[in-house]
């Protein structure tokens, strides 16, 4: 899963997806307020055409591609690309059409149709040519008598996106393949068996609780499976790292996998099915002797975590936890 979803786990306690995209407070480096000295991005509301088109951020990893396309609609939509082995696996914010832009006073902003109020200032844009460079400074917090309180130690981030179109670079790395969005919780919702056990979907990553489908004995890269389905077969891909790269996000430095081998390839038969408003996943594979029923439900424990988008640091379910905690 890319640093996007990832990596700015401080906001939502709710994606994304995540991508190493640091922006920040500043100028363009021509003395102007970010925008570009032509004054792009005017007052409230305005959205500088510019910006509009997709956009892909490098990452610094081989396994990971990231695009943000901004609609001159106003829509903000993240998709992910992740290598496995000699395929990549391709995941779509479905909250997309929740997620808008807009741009102000040189300043680019994002807003989320569940937080409504709780605008982010993703920081200073510049445009140049098919160059986009966002600009942001990120300050400490220390938690104090209950709240979150900036400090005085901050540093800026740059990063840099390079203007593409999406479907021609979706085309370009050859083999893409996709997941059922049905069976797509966001941490919002799970599966459940009637015995307790529950597995969930959440963006391109599988989950389960106890361990079921994984092997009890491998020590994974992660507790978690790469996903994707084809026709009505559902793919597990446990994974193991094979190469780790330095990469730096708005905190600090850390290893990130930059290529993934597979573990262990497991193949199941799903259906899905409605009756009476109760929504079912069957999961079968005969020569496993696997035959699972599961009940779509709603995950309590998630209306019990912060909602806010200044929420304490956790792992955000949806790609909008990747916008900024501090923003100025």
């Amino acid at each position: 899963m890319g640093a996007s979803v990832r990596r700015i786990a401080g906001l939502v306690a709710a994606l994304a997806l995540s991508a190493v995209i640091v922006v920040g407070c500043g100028d363009d480096g021509n003395g102007n307020p970010g925008g570009s000295n032509d004054g792009g991005g005017g007052g409230s509301g305005d959205r500088d055409s510019r910006v509009v088109g997709d956009w892909l951020v490098d990452e610094g990893r081989d396994i990971f591609k990231e695009n943000w396309s901004f609609k001159s609609s106003g829509e903000m939509i993240l998709t992910e690309f992740t290598r496995v082995a000699n395929f990549w696996i391709e995941a779509t914010e479905m909250d997309g059409a929740s997620v808008t832009w807009r741009t102000d006073s040189g300043k680019l902003i994002l807003s989320h149709a569940d937080y409504p109020g709780d605008d982010i200032i993703w920081g200073a844009y510049s445009v140049t040519g098919n160059t986009l460079v966002l600009t942001k400074r990120y300050c400490d917090e220390e938690y104090v008598d209950g709240e979150w309180i900036e400090t005085d130690v901050c540093e800026e981030y740059r990063d840099t996106m390079t203007k593409t179109n999406l479907s021609n670079f979706r085309n370009s790395l050859g083999s893409v393949r996709t997941g059922d969005t049905a069976l797509r919780g966001e941490g919002r919702y799970e599966w459940r068996m009637s015995s307790g056990g529950k597995i969930g979907f959440d963006w391109m990553c599988f989950y389960e609780n106890p361990r079921r489908y994984m092997n009890t004995n491998i020590l994974y890269y992660e507790d978690e499976a790469l996903w994707y389905t084809s026709n009505n077969r559902l793919h597990l891909l446990f994974t193991e790292c094979a190469e780790y790269v330095t990469v730096r996000d708005e905190w600090e430095n850390w290893e990130a996998c930059n290529a993934y081998s597979i573990a262990e390839n497991v193949e199941l038969n799903y259906a899905i099915t409605t009756v009476n408003g109760i929504k079912t996943l069957t999961l079968t594979n005969p020569s496993l002797g696997i035959n699972d029923v599961y009940v779509w439900h709603e995950n309590e424990n998630y209306y019990h975590q912060p909602k806010s988008i200044y929420a304490p640091k956790s792992r955000p379910p949806t790609p909008f936890g990747t916008l900024p905690r501090v923003a100025r």
